[in-house]
């Protein structure tokens, strides 16, 4: 029995017995009837004691009871375990971002191989000192990291949404990637606001510079792509292009469409990104807007 399972048998006698004085003046039955179909309750369907009381099971027989519990009890389940799987992520988070893991090669050989395997990566990670890859609030994300990404000191991934890092990353020190939101609204001003996951892509070859910050409005950021330091991007970036700036602008590419169309050539035909929408692309972001960018720049 692990610590959690331990804390939610020690919840269910404490509240549980609480919460069956208040139901055993209300059904006539004695406290402790009432607490023994509250443990019963909690073993059958893991629901707890205080949502046994709110949604008043005891007034109803026992297959009415099931099929509001059931739902109940899962969801419970989806949550700690949920806890137990951050409780450990911050348990590693604390272990392997302490700097002593710099001291000497073998140390930062241990601390990669955890991470590697901490978070299924590719081969060739490279990882330095206090990174944070976490999720929050409940939600379901994920991670998937390629081969020889780098990921600097300082870098907070958080994954609460669905996070894709292809090969040949490079996440320099202090870069911030946000993957969740919290919607605004009324209910958030009653403590009730919704939670919004996103998915988002890095493609292969993407650099990104010194604390640049990729928000949750971003889905995709397309390969070879360079983000300036301090940069703040909140929209979707294409291929091979050169972004700086808060809001993070276009203000350039890597390569021309003659240069970029001879890497794609070296890539299988399924996984070319069309030519026709590159230039496109380069004549909306780059050509028609020298001059505006020029200023962005001087500025």
């Amino acid at each position: 029995m692990d610590w959690l399972s331990k804390r939610r048998i020690y919840q269910l006698f404490k509240y549980g017995w609480a919460e069956s004085k208040a139901i055993a003046s209300d059904s006539g039955k004695s406290r402790f009837t009432v607490f023994i179909q509250i443990v019963h309750a909690y073993r059958c369907y893991y629901i707890y004691s205080n949502q046994y009381r709110i949604k008043e099971l005891w007034r109803l027989p026992q297959e009415e009871q099931a099929k509001i519990a059931i739902p109940i009890g899962l969801e419970n389940k989806r949550r700690d375990n949920w806890v137990r799987e951050n409780y450990r992520n911050w348990k590693f988070i604390r272990k392997w971002t302490d700097i002593k893991y710099e001291q000497s090669p073998s140390m930062q050989q241990k601390r990669k191989k955890a991470y590697t395997k901490e978070f299924n990566a590719g081969e060739g990670l490279i990882v330095q000192f206090n990174v944070h890859i976490h999720r929050e609030h409940y939600l379901d994300g994920t991670i998937k990291l390629g081969k020889n990404v780098l990921l600097a000191k300082n870098v907070f991934i958080d994954y609460s949404g669905f996070l894709e890092i292809y090969d040949n990353v490079a996440l320099s020190d202090g870069v911030v990637i946000e993957t969740h939101s919290h919607v605004a609204g009324a209910l958030t001003l009653k403590g009730k606001g919704t939670l919004r996951q996103t998915h988002l892509i890095i493609e292969e070859g993407v650099s990104v510079g010194s604390k640049a910050m990729i928000l949750e409005t971003v889905t995709h950021i397309g390969r070879h792509s360079r983000i300036g330091a301090g940069a703040v991007v909140r929209k979707n970036i294409p291929p091979y292009a050169v972004v700086i700036g808060n809001p993070a602008k276009v203000v350039g590419f890597v390569m021309n469409p003659e240069e970029v169309s001879a890497i794609e050539r070296e890539y299988p035909e399924d996984q070319r990104i069309s030519m026709e929408q590159f230039r496109k692309d380069y004549d909306r972001y780059f050509k028609s807007r020298i001059k505006e960018i020029r200023k962005f720049v001087n500025n």
